[in-house]
């Protein structure tokens, strides 16, 4: 279950990584604002050193009952990304405000995301995706987890690797071919999704 949560969130960098890269003002890198540690090492992979990469949560603090202090908005200066899977109601509209234009935020804890979508959108957030299904944009790892499986069981792989994992969010990232702030991301029901990402991981298994 680990594996796939990771591939859920390297998608989310994907999607996340690529769009700051398309932005004229990022040629010299960009800040990435994220809540959990293991987030680190996939935007390290993915991006590289492009990435300039910090917590919001201190170390040794968990995530989920982590009381927001002012530090927070200090930390999201001038971030072009935030990733939280978190606790809710983490950020506040003016800690949006001090994020670069255009910030994207995915805000992922559940049932109450780290800042609600529409208070994201009005402070100044070009892109926001939730957990929730009933806000445009929705992360959930059932995207992901049946074409892993899939693509496992037919290719007769005993082994998840790195490589595949990559390759399967970037299966998932492709199939919206025209990604606009309200459609990052395709939808759990969309046909496509479990064949894109079982012959993604099929490839690198064969």
């Amino acid at each position: 279950m680990k594996k796939i949560i990771l591939c859920t969130l390297m998608t989310l960098l994907i999607i996340a990584l690529a769009d700051c890269k398309k932005q004229e003002e990022n040629k010299k890198g960009f800040i990435c604002a994220l809540s959990i540690f293991p987030l680190y090492d996939i935007a390290r992979n993915i991006a590289g050193e492009e990435a300039g990469v910090l917590f919001v949560i201190p170390a040794g603090a968990d995530p989920h009952t982590f009381e927001p202090l002012p530090s927070i908005a200090e930390k999201l200066q001038n971030a072009r990304l935030f990733i939280g899977v978190s606790k809710g109601n983490l950020l506040k509209p003016p800690d949006i405000k001090t994020m670069a234009k255009g910030a994207i935020i995915f805000a992922m804890a559940n049932p109450t995301p780290e800042i609600m979508p529409g208070e994201a959108k009005r402070a100044g957030a070009a892109v926001v995706a939730s957990g929730r299904s009933d806000f445009p944009n929705q992360i959930n790892n059932v995207l992901v987890y049946p074409g892993i499986f899939k693509g496992v069981i037919e290719s007769r792989t005993s082994k998840i690797t790195e490589k595949m994992k990559i390759a399967a969010a970037e299966a998932l990232a492709a199939v919206v071919k025209k990604p606009t702030a309200g459609k990052i991301i395709p939808d759990i029901f969309d046909k496509k999704v479990v064949l894109a990402v079982s012959n993604a991981i099929k490839k690198l298994a064969s």
